[in-house]
C-alpha cells in the first residue's frame, strides 16, 4: 500500500467516524451478508520417489453455497435474518430490505438508521428508492 493510499484510507475512515458519530448507537441497524461454500479442497501437492513423477488423483466436489444476511441492532439484537442457497441477488436483497424497513422505526427513533457496506446490490436504484 502506498503512502497516498494509506492517507486516503485514513481520511475516509475519519470521515466515516465523523458521520457515524452523529447518531446514537441504539439508532443503528447493521446489515452485512456472509457466505460459506462447503466444498472439498484440492491441494495440488504430492510426494514421489526421487526421479519419478509425482501423481495426485483427487476428486473435486463443488459444494453448495449458503449465504446469510442478518440485520443487527444494539437495542434489539437480531432484527431479521435471511439464509439463501447460493448468493444474494438484488431481488432477494430487496425482499429482505422490505421486511426490515416494515419493522424499523422512523428517524430519529431507535432502530432507524441502516448501516451497510458498498456492495453492488446495495447501490441498485430499486434499493435506493426503497430506502
Amino acid at each position: 500500500i502506498t503512502r497516498i493510499a494509506a492517507e486516503w484510507s485514513a481520511q475516509k475512515r475519519l470521515e466515516y467516524l465523523t458521520w457515524i458519530g452523529n447518531y446514537e448507537a441504539e439508532q443503528l441497524v447493521f446489515v452485512d451478508e456472509s457466505s460459506v461454500d462447503c466444498q472439498t479442497t484440492y491441494h495440488g501437492h504430492a510426494w514421489s520417489i526421487r526421479g519419478t513423477k509425482a501423481q495426485c488423483k483427487a476428486f473435486f466436489v463443488h459444494g453448495r453455497r449458503f449465504s446469510v444476511l442478518p440485520a443487527l441492532s444494539l437495542h434489539d439484537g437480531i432484527l431479521h435474518c435471511s439464509v439463501v442457497k447460493g448468493s444474494f441477488c438484488t431481488e432477494t436483497f430487496m425482499q429482505f430490505m422490505r421486511w426490515l424497513l416494515d419493522n424499523m422505526q422512523p428517524f430519529p427513533a431507535l432502530n432507524s438508521v441502516i448501516v451497510m457496506d458498498n456492495c453492488r446490490i446495495h447501490k441498485h436504484n430499486n434499493i435506493q428508492e426503497l430506502i
